[in-house]
């Protein structure tokens, strides 16, 4: 786990530089001490879930990403339990995901599951876009899929589509109530869109923008 919260602040170093930003800089706009953030960046301690929400938010990268690492570099007999009600809430304008297995801060992918409220189109700025894959399967409602390079998709409970995440995508609730889908996300940490993550604010806490 050493070397794996090395590696995470050391992307976390990385980028923070990339955008010619301090630890006081980086610090103010996530509200995490700067003691905190270069314990983290130096691999002394591992940041936790919110943590790593507030600082993709700062430094304006998917934090879906943010931690993954090749599969060479996971322990084996990897396992993480997601309780009832226990999965982390964040949000964006469109979107609430619930997301599991936050307890591994090291995996090469991310389950989440979405509620769709929205029954309007994003502007074509604020679709996601990450490098990799991702798997949708719809648990309840109806949504449409819009993708960069393919028509609109119907997709009704029980209906899943896979399909490469660094084309644009977004999705439009076609219910008359809340659509709910289960999302599995893969890919490169290297090189992920901030799109889908300017706006996330986590259940309980305040904005860090």
């Amino acid at each position: 786990m050493e070397n794996q919260a090395r590696q995470f602040g050391a992307k976390i170093k990385a980028t923070r530089k990339e955008r010619g930003m301090t630890l006081d800089d980086l610090g103010q706009l996530c509200r995490v001490s700067k003691s905190t953030l270069s314990k983290i960046e130096n691999g002394v301690t591992t940041a936790s879930f919110e943590t790593v929400l507030k600082v993709s938010r700062a430094l304006q990268i998917n934090f879906i990403h943010m931690s993954e690492v090749t599969s060479s570099d996971l322990p084996s007999g990897l396992l993480a339990v997601t309780r009832t009600g226990m999965a982390e809430l964040f949000r964006n304008s469109h979107y609430d995901y619930y997301a599991h297995s936050t307890d591994l801060m090291t995996k090469n992918i991310v389950p989440l599951v979405m509620h769709i409220h929205d029954q309007s189109l994003p502007q074509p700025e604020e679709w996601s876009t990450h490098i990799g894959e991702e798997f949708l399967y719809v648990l309840s409602g109806a949504i449409e899929l819009h993708t960069q390079f393919y028509s609109p998709k119907q997709l009704v409970e029980g209906e899943s589509a896979h399909f490469d995440s660094s084309m644009r995508h977004a999705y439009v609730n076609t219910s008359d109530k809340t659509s709910i889908v289960l999302s599995v996300c893969s890919g490169d940490a290297q090189a992920v869109s901030n799109h889908s993550s300017r706006n996330e604010t986590t259940d309980g806490s305040s904005e860090a923008m």
